[in-house]
């Protein structure tokens, strides 16, 4: 599906609200048990139709910087819940998992984006409204992106890099798997065993939920 697809297209195909969160995790929970085309094509048009809406209302309150940002955006968080989907234990938690892969990927955006003099793709700095938006999600999540990378710490080596590449660069199973040089079952079963292991920690549920 294309980033130019228009919102509203896929709104009205839709049978139900954008924002109607019971009835997407009824849907996907239909679709576990039930895969027909008809259900695949409504979970893909509202996973990537909120997705882009996500990202769209960032753009619009000034925290993404460029269009190009924000498609690129939409692009890799829709790429990653489909590489990520299969791991989903409770499918009746489907639109809180992808909500969460969103405000990650928007997090890892805003984080390297305070680090970051200029934009790769505009020459200018960053605006006042841009740095004041980047303080204010920093003070939102900074103690809990603190938790987990302490947790991730503790992992075994071969869990601690999966864990850091998948949650804090926003990489998915296939760039992982370049980078550690294994293949993307591998790659699955180590980021599923570092998540069991995240979640003894009771401080993460809210973030790590599902998959």
């Amino acid at each position: 599906m294309s980033d130019s697809t228009n919102l509203q297209l896929i709104t009205e195909r839709l049978p139900f609200a954008i924002d109607d969160s019971e009835a997407v995790n009824t849907l996907y929970a239909t679709y576990v048990s039930e895969p027909t085309p008809r259900h695949e094509q409504l979970v893909e048009l509202w996973t990537y139709g909120y997705i882009y809406k996500y990202m769209a209302s960032k753009y619009a309150g000034h925290s993404i910087r460029q269009v190009s940002d924000m498609e690129e955006l939409v692009s890799k968080v829709y790429t990653k819940v489909q590489d990520g989907r299969s791991t989903i234990k409770n499918p009746e938690k489907y639109a809180h998992w992808v909500s969460v892969v969103a405000k990650n990927a928007f997090i890892n955006y805003v984080n390297r984006a305070r680090v970051e003099t200029t934009s790769i793709h505009d020459p200018e700095h960053p605006t006042l409204q841009q740095v004041g938006a980047a303080k204010q999600i920093d003070e939102q999540v900074g103690l809990l992106r603190s938790i987990l990378e302490v947790a991730i710490s503790r992992l075994p080596p071969y869990l601690r890099r999966v864990a850091r590449l998948y949650y804090f660069e926003d990489c998915t199973f296939k760039e992982i798997a370049e980078r550690i040089d294994k293949d993307v079952p591998v790659v699955r079963v180590y980021k599923s065993r570092a998540l069991k292991a995240l979640r003894e920690d009771d401080r993460l549920k809210d973030v790590l939920e599902a998959p």
